[in-house]
Order: C-alpha cells, then sequence, then structure tokens
C-alpha cells in the first residue's frame, strides 16, 4: 500500500496521501547531522519535523519527544508553541535540520530559519517524519 503513495522522478518523490501534495528530499550530510527538505506542491495540512524512532501515532510536534513545523504555521516541540510564523504556501520549501551531537534542532522556511533553535536531548534517537 505505501509503494503506491511514492512516484520516483529525478531524484526526488512526489508524494501524494489523502489529497495532500508535497515533494520531500531527504539526505544525510554527515553521520553527525540530519537534514532534510520538502517542497510543496500545494499547502493542505502538511507538518513535518522529528519524532522519536518508535514513535508510530501522533502529529509531529505535538507528541512526547518530537518537533515540527505546520503548514498552518506554528513552530512545535512537544505540544508547546514555540513560534507563530506565517502559513506555507505553494512553492515553499521547508528544511529541518538536526545536529545529533549538539542537540540543536533548526527548521528553515524558504532558506530562512524559523525562530530559534530548539534543543533536543543529546542521546535522542529521533527519524525525520
Amino acid at each position: 500500500m505505501a509503494d503506491d503513495l511514492f512516484v520516483k522522478r529525478a531524484e526526488t518523490f512526489i508524494v501524494e496521501h489523502e489529497g495532500f501534495y508535497y515533494e520531500p528530499k531527504t539526505f544525510v550530510r554527515h553521520k553527525e547531522e540530519s537534514y532534510f527538505e520538502t517542497s510543496l506542491l500545494r499547502n493542505n495540512g502538511i507538518c513535518v519535523g522529528f519524532v522519536p524512532r518508535n514513535e508510530n501515532s501522533g502529529v509531529v510536534g505535538w507528541t512526547t519527544s518530537s518537533y515540527g513545523v505546520e503548514g498552518s504555521g506554528e513552530l512545535l516541540r512537544e505540544g508547546e508553541l514555540v513560534l507563530k510564523i506565517p502559513p506555507f504556501s505553494a512553492g515553499d520549501t521547508i528544511a529541518c535540520s538536526w545536529d545529533k551531537k549538539s542537540g540543536l534542532v533548526n527548521f528553515f522556511l524558504n532558506r530562512e530559519r524559523l525562530g530559534e533553535q530548539l534543543v533536543a536531548p543529546v542521546d535522542a534517537r529521533m527519524f525525520p517524519a
């Protein structure tokens, strides 16, 4: 079933889920840092960020030990609103980075950092979501 969600195109993935379209691009720059970008084709309720590796339910940024940014314009840390930002629009690129060594989590909208750096536990085991 999950294979039906992805269409491979020129080193990117186009994802459709419940009528929402977005284009995630994921890579790890080096062993100590995780980074990924999502380019929106439409903004229909997307939320991206990092969740614990064992988390399989809930909304990114709202669950314990998760960090996320919602398309409606909220930067979240473990269910806490950290910053209100403008809602995303079609064509926006959202990037997320997590430095495993320092625990620093950053979010970017069209290459501009969104608010403050968030700090995750250094021993955290997180997964991009």
